[in-house]
């Protein structure tokens, strides 16, 4: 298990290609990979997921672009926001899962136990 080594190739340059969408963006503070891949333990299974931070007075603007700037990165065939409006869930042309989740300022800790 691992990281993008080990999931589908064409996984490396949807990334490749959302990185460079996303680090053109103004708006964007940062990008992470999360998920199975971001945590070293992908297999040829997993798919893509993103965290984007955004500078916390343009959240709302890039949520509110996320048709434009997902078609800028990837065609797809499915996109939606089912979770929450911060979550984007796509499956692109090539029959990838890309997920994007997006946060202003910083990516909450969930690994943190709750304070009491």
């Amino acid at each position: 298990m691992g990281g993008l080594e080990a999931v589908d190739p064409r996984y490396r340059t949807l990334y490749e290609r959302a990185l460079a969408v996303l680090d053109g963006d103004g708006r964007v503070a940062g990008v992470e990979v999360v998920g199975s891949v971001g945590a070293g333990t992908a297999d040829a299974w997993s798919d893509l997921d993103l965290c984007v931070v955004t500078h916390d007075d343009a959240y709302a603007s890039f949520l509110d672009e996320w048709p434009a700037w997902l078609a800028a990165i990837t065609p797809t065939v499915f996109a939606r926001t089912p979770i929450a409006p911060f979550v984007i869930n796509t499956v692109t042309a090539e029959g990838l899962t890309f997920d994007v989740s997006v946060y202003a300022t910083a990516r909450p800790n969930f690994d943190a136990p709750p304070a009491y």
